[in-house]
Formats: C-alpha cells, sequence, structure tokens
C-alpha cells in the first residue's frame, strides 16, 4: 500500500540526505513505513526559526518529501492553497490513500483534490481548533474573533467531504462528534512509544528535592500558569523544596516570557527551570526518570489523549492532570493518575501534596500506568492503523 501524508508540521531535508522533523511526528512515519510499501510526505518546509523543531533523522527508506512551500502563518497558508496544490498533483499518480492529520489549513484543500482525483482519504484527527480557541484566556478580542472565523470555516470544509472518508480520531469527544457524520469512524491512540523505551522502577519523591515535570507545548491552553501558582501555594505552606521543569517548545509567542515574569513575580526563580526542547527517544525519557511527579494542567476540551501521558507513565512516574479531553475516559482517578479539575490552583496544590506524603499512592500510580502504557506502543497503534485503512480500502 502506498500512502500520501499530509500535517501542517515542517520538515526539511537536509545536506546528510536524511529527511528531518519534529520527533514524535518522525516515529510515527517511521512505525507506519514499516507496514506500507511507501509514504510521500507532502510537507511545508520550516522557517529558519523552526530549524531547531528538525531533530529526528527518519529511518525508514521507502519515505518521499515533496516541498509545498514555506510553513508561512496558517490563515496565509490557507488563502494560498491552490498554489500549494498545484504542486501535489502530479505525484498523486499510484497513491492508494491519502492520509491526513489534522486540524491543519490545507486539510480542506487535500480532500478536495483527493476527491475530484477518486484518490481515497483518511482523516486522522488529533484535536479541534474551537475548542483549542475556546481555552485560550490571554488573546487580544479581536485577533480571537479572527481567529474563530477562520477556524469555523476550517472546520466546515474540513468535513465537507466527511461521507467519503475513513476518519481515525483520537479522543471519544471526537469519535462521538464524527461517528454521526460517516460510517467510517475509528478512535485510535497515538504515541511515541516503542517496546524498548520501557523504564521500570517502584516508587519516586524519594530525594530531599521533588521535581515536577511539564512536557509539550508550551502554550496558554496547558494550564501551565496554573502549575506555577500551585507551587506557589506549597512554598508559602513551608514547602520550599519544590521545582518545576518545562520541556517543550513555545507555540505562543511571547507565553514563555509571561512565564518567566511571572516566576519572576512570586519569587520562584530558583525553583523554575526551561529545558527548551529535547530529542525524542533517551533525551526525552530520560527528563521523565529524573522526575518525580508529571504534571498536565490543561484548560480545556481540546485535548484528546495526549501522547505525554503515555511517555510518563511508560517511564514510571505518577501522573497529575486535568479532567479534559479523553483523560479520564482512559485514566481512572487514584488509579493510573490523580485528575483535577481544570483552572483548580487549589486542588492541583494539593494533589501533589498528597502525592508527595503517601508512597502507596505513589507506587500504586505508577504500577497501574506501567501496565496500561504496554497496551499502547507503535508496534501496536500502527499496525492497526494500516490494518483500519486496509480494510475500508478493500471495502471501497
Amino acid at each position: 500500500m502506498n500512502i500520501g501524508f499530509h500535517y501542517h508540521v515542517p520538515v526539511i531535508l537536509k545536506e546528510d540526505g536524511g529527511i528531518y522533523m519534529p520527533g514524535y511526528l518522525g516515529v510515527f512515519i517511521d512505525s507506519l513505513a514499516e507496514r506500507c510499501d511507501k509514504i510521500i510526505c507532502f510537507a511545508h518546509s520550516p522557517l529558519e526559526s523552526e530549524y531547531i523543531l528538525m531533530d529526528y533523522c527518519l529511518k525508514a527508506k521507502n519515505i518521499q518529501l515533496l516541498d509545498i512551500g514555506l510553513h508561512i502563518s496558517m490563515i496565509k497558508r490557507g488563502l494560498k492553497a491552490r498554489l500549494y496544490i498545484q504542486k501535489i498533483i502530479p505525484f498523486l499518480i499510484g497513491i492508494d490513500i491519502m492520509l491526513l492529520r489534522g486540524p491543519s489549513p490545507l486539510l480542506p484543500a487535500f480532500a478536495s483534490i483527493c476527491h475530484k482525483k477518486n484518490i481515497p482519504v483518511s482523516y486522522l484527527l488529533v484535536g479541534d481548533y474551537l475548542d483549542g480557541l475556546k481555552s485560550t484566556v490571554s488573546m487580544n478580542k479581536l485577533n480571537k474573533f479572527i481567529l474563530w472565523i477562520y477556524y469555523l470555516y476550517n472546520k466546515f470544509a474540513q468535513d465537507k467531504f466527511i461521507q467519503n472518508t475513513l476518519v481515525l480520531v483520537n479522543s471519544t469527544k471526537l469519535y462521538d462528534e464524527y461517528r454521526v457524520k460517516t460510517e467510517s469512524c475509528v478512535e485510535v491512540k497515538t504515541t511515541t512509544l516503542t517496546v524498548r523505551d520501557f523504564y521500570e522502577r517502584v516508587d519516586t519523591c524519594l530525594g530531599t528535592t521533588i521535581e515536577l515535570l511539564y512536557t509539550g507545548r508550551i502554550d496558554p491552553t496547558k494550564g501551565i500558569e496554573d502549575i506555577i501558582h500551585a507551587v506557589d501555594i506549597l512554598h508559602k505552606r513551608g514547602r520550599t523544596n519544590i521545582n518545576l521543569n518545562l520541556v517543550g517548545w513555545e507555540t505562543s509567542k511571547g507565553f514563555l516570557e509571561k512565564i518567566y515574569n511571572l516566576v519572576r513575580e512570586l519569587g520562584l526563580k530558583d525553583s523554575f527551570v526551561f529545558h527548551g526542547t529535547k530529542t525524542v527517544g533517551l533525551e526525552l525519557f530520560q527528563t521523565y526518570r529524573d522526575a518525580d511527579i508529571y504534571v498536565i494542567a490543561s484548560r480545556g476540551d481540546f485535548e484528546g489523549f495526549p501522547r505525554t501521558l503515555w511517555e510518563a507513565m511508560a517511564n514510571s512516574i505518577p501522573i497529575v492532570a486535568t479532567k479534559v479531553g479523553s483523560i479520564p475516559y482512559f485514566l481512572e482517578n487514584e488509579k493510573e493518575a490523580m485528575l483535577v479539575e481544570a483552572n483548580s490552583v487549589q486542588e492541583l496544590a494539593n494533589t501533589f501534596e498528597n502525592l508527595i506524603k503517601s508512597k502507596d499512592l505513589r507506587q500504586k500510580l505508577i504500577a497501574n500506568g506501567f501496565v496500561l502504557a504496554h497496551t499502547n506502543t507503535l508496534e501496536i497503534q500502527s499496525a492497526r492503523m494500516i490494518q483500519v485503512m486496509k480494510r475500508y480500502l478493500d471495502n471501497e
């Protein structure tokens, strides 16, 4: 089976002949490539500021890259969709199915041209722009309104061809929405883990300093400010041996500086470390192994099920997460994770304290999470996705 693939994340062909992209996407593409004949990635080239994110070199040799143009702003990409699409037409011959990960500015245009060329399409939906925007609190009202209109149009255009596509979704919320729009809707899980990536330990919080960890996008919707305020509450209670570690990349310009200002304002400068990006694999996983508690405090139901939660469970670290998106569907409170209400700083602080105090609770979360993570590896999920796409093509 030959697969075409598009997502808005940039990709680059470097001088060494390797195809480079962000690691979380690269391991996914590699795992698919092991199970099909060929993949053509129709991708944007990165802006200079994005070169640092191109940290993973694809290993599979049956992957071809087609540069469709520079990764400019999403609205500009949407307006120039026809120019991008003209570049891909000659390469559509021989593609058995086009896999479009979304939401994405060019997803509607890709779906449209495939529809015209009678090429089967599969959507892999990992979120909803509109839900993400609802959770954004620090944005100019005019800019938010403009984005709302654009996202609304993008979703309308995305769903225009929904009856003629296979829809794969990574959240129960999206599944409930799309299963009534199309007969071919399947819930999947997204992960970066292979069977070689697991690290087993019995307990954390054994040192004199407690290391909290967040990994992922540095974005206002992720509740990072809430985590900082929770740490401040604990410091005021006398627990000054708690540090917050952030690993990831800024996706909302100026937000990282806002975080630094908040940390300085609260007097937490010595208890805060921003590590920047880490390469998917041992470098990233070591940050989990060095930490005592993993926390994600997302503010809304834009989340599917964050891949970082699978990474944390696979590396034997207890989790604190907000009850948003698919998280409470996959994780049971006080079994695989501690689940708290979104936007509840006091509850976050209390939960951190309870975990630090309770050895039995930590060990229970670690053991159960480790078992659950083994059910969701790239080997399992990629094989399932390929199987679903083949079955869909057989019934076309």
